[in-house]
C-alpha cells in the first residue's frame, strides 16, 4: 500500500493557500494598544481569537459583571428556584444603591422580569442588587454563585463580591478580557434572548412612572450590532462588550462576533475602538473550509481489494472563520495494514489540522464506498507481478 501524488498535491495545495499571503498582522501592529487597558475579538462559533491585546490580565469588570448576574439569574430560574412572574420588594437598600440606576423605590413590588430589563437595558445597579438579594438572600451569597458559576466556567482569575459591579469595601469584580469573552459566548449560546433587551431603545413602564434610555451603544449605528453590556468606574475605565451578527452587514459573513474592550478614556474612545475592531475583522476574516468531507483527500493502493485503487475522503468537513494569512498544514496518519472488505464508512486512519504548530481538531480517514476484496486468482497475480516489479528495481 503507498500513498498516491494526489495526496502531496493535496497537501502542497493546503500548505500554499494558507500561507502564500502577507503574515497576521499581530495585535501590536493595530495601533490601538495606547487607547486601551485590554481588547479582544473572536469567533462566536468556535471561539478563535482572531485579535487580542494584554486578554489574559485580571480587569476590573465594573458592570460588565451584570453578565454574570444575568446568568446566575437565568440558571436559577431554569433550576426552579425563582421565576420570571417572581414579585420582588424593593427595601431601602435596594433604593440606596449608587450609580447607574433603575430608580427603585422603597416599597414597590417589582417583578424578576422587569428587574432583568433594568439591569439589561439601563445597566441598573440598584437592579442587580435586587436580583441578588431575591435569588440567593444576600448580595454576599449571591456573589458566592457568581464565583461557583466562574468556577463551573473554568474562569479561573474570576472574582465577584457583588452583583452590579461597584467597588466595594471587599474589593471589585474581576476576570481577563479572555474570559469575559468566554463569558458573553457561554450565555449567548445558553441564552440567545439576551439579545432582546438590545431592541429596547426606550424602557418605559407607566405602572412605576418610570422611563429609561438603553445604555447599549453602537445598535442601530454599526450594521450587524446587537448587543451586548457597558460598564464604567473610575477605577475601570470605559468598557464595552460587544456581539455583530455579520450576516447583517455588507459583507453577508455566515458568523457572529464578539469584541471586549476594556479600560479606555471616554464613551466614545470604547465606541471608536469597538468599531476599529468589527472592521478589522469584516475586512480580513471570512469562513474558510479548511476540510471538505465532498473532495477525496489522497488516493491509497490495497493490493488485496478488487478495485486496488481507492479513494479516502474526511469523515466530516471542517469549517472557521479564517484570514487569508493563517497558516494551516493538515497531516495524515493512514492505517498500515488495511484489509478488505470494508463497508463504506470505515475508518482507515487520521487527519489532523494544525495552525501554527498548535493542534486544532482531528477527522477520521473513511473509504466513501465498498470495497470488496480480489480473487484468489487476482492476489496471485498481483503478487507476482509485485515481486518482479521488486526484483527489476534490485537489478537496476
Amino acid at each position: 500500500m503507498k500513498n498516491k501524488k494526489i495526496g502531496f498535491i493535496i497537501f502542497a495545495l493546503v500548505g500554499i493557500l494558507f500561507s502564500s499571503f502577507p503574515t497576521r498582522v499581530n495585535a501590536e501592529e493595530l495601533g490601538i494598544e495606547h487607547r486601551v487597558k485590554s481588547y479582544l475579538i473572536g469567533s462566536f462559533e468556535d471561539g478563535e481569537i482572531l485579535n487580542e491585546y494584554n486578554s489574559d490580565e485580571a480587569m476590573n469588570m465594573a458592570s460588565v459583571s451584570k453578565l454574570m448576574t444575568y446568568l446566575v439569574v437565568k440558571d436559577s430560574i431554569e433550576e426552579g428556584k425563582i421565576s420570571l412572574e417572581d414579585k420582588v420588594t424593593i427595601d431601602e437598600n435596594i433604593e440606596a444603591v449608587e450609580g447607574s440606576s433603575f430608580e427603585l423605590k422603597k416599597g414597590e413590588e417589582v417583578s424578576v422580569n422587569d428587574l432583568l430589563k433594568g439591569l439589561m437595558v439601563v445597566s441598573g445597579n440598584d437592579a442587580a442588587y435586587a436580583l441578588g438579594v431575591h435569588t440567593a438572600t444576600t448580595e454576599e451569597k449571591f456573589a458566592d454563585l457568581m464565583n461557583q458559576k466562574a468556577k463551573e466556567l473554568g474562569l479561573k482569575n474570576a472574582k465577584f463580591v457583588n452583583a452590579s459591579g461597584l467597588q466595594s469595601e471587599k474589593g471589585q469584580n474581576t476576570l481577563t478580557t479572555k474570559e469575559i469573552f468566554e463569558l458573553a459566548r457561554h450565555i449567548i449560546k445558553k441564552y440567545p434572548e439576551i439579545l432582546d433587551y438590545s431592541k429596547i431603545e426606550v424602557l418605559n413602564m407607566p405602572e412605576r412612572n418610570y422611563t429609561g434610555y438603553s445604555t447599549i451603544p453602537l445598535v442601530g449605528e454599526v450594521a450587524g450590532v446587537d448587543g451586548l453590556k457597558t460598564g464604567f468606574t473610575e477605577e475601570a475605565g470605559y468598557c464595552l462588550v460587544s456581539t455583530i451578527d455579520a450576516r447583517k452587514t455588507p459583507q453577508r459573513g455566515e458568523f457572529r462576533l464578539i469584541t471586549v474592550v476594556m479600560g479606555t478614556s471616554s464613551m466614545q474612545e470604547r465606541k471608536d475602538i469597538t468599531k476599529y475592531l468589527i472592521d478589522y475583522a469584516l475586512e480580513n476574516y471570512s469562513i474558510r473550509t479548511i476540510i471538505d468531507d465532498k473532495a477525496p483527500y489522497t488516493e491509497i493502493e490495497i493490493n488485496s481489494a478488487e478495485n486496488k485503487n481507492i479513494e479516502i475522503f474526511p469523515a466530516k468537513s471542517y469549517k472557521t472563520l479564517a484570514s487569508k494569512s493563517n497558516k494551516y498544514v493538515l497531516k495524515s496518519n493512514i492505517d498500515k495494514e488495511i484489509k478488505p472488505p470494508l463497508k463504506k464508512g470505515d475508518k482507515v486512519g487520521e487527519l489532523s489540522l494544525l495552525k501554527e504548530d498548535k493542534l486544532v481538531t482531528k477527522v477520521d480517514l473513511i473509504v466513501n464506498r465498498d470495497v470488496e476484496k480480489a480473487g484468489t486468482f487476482s492476489r496471485i497475480l498481483r503478487a507476482i507481478q509485485k515481486f518482479f516489479t521488486s526484483l527489476g528495481n534490485l537489478l537496476r
